[in-house]
């Protein structure tokens, strides 16, 4: 299951994993590249401690 997140501050919206999302917060990986970040959303890749 996914998500549709806005982010209000950049005003920017995103497509992530159930697991990313959590009241109201959501993770994000601290990943260089788009490609990157693209496979951890579809691998649904569990969030790690040094994560945003």
């Amino acid at each position: 299951v996914f998500h549709l997140v806005e982010f209000t501050v950049n005003k920017t919206v995103a497509v992530v994993p159930e697991n990313w999302y959590s009241d109201g917060v959501t993770c994000w990986p601290n990943y260089k590249g788009d490609a990157s970040v693209n496979r951890a959303v579809k691998n649904a890749k569990e969030p790690g401690p040094e994560w945003e």
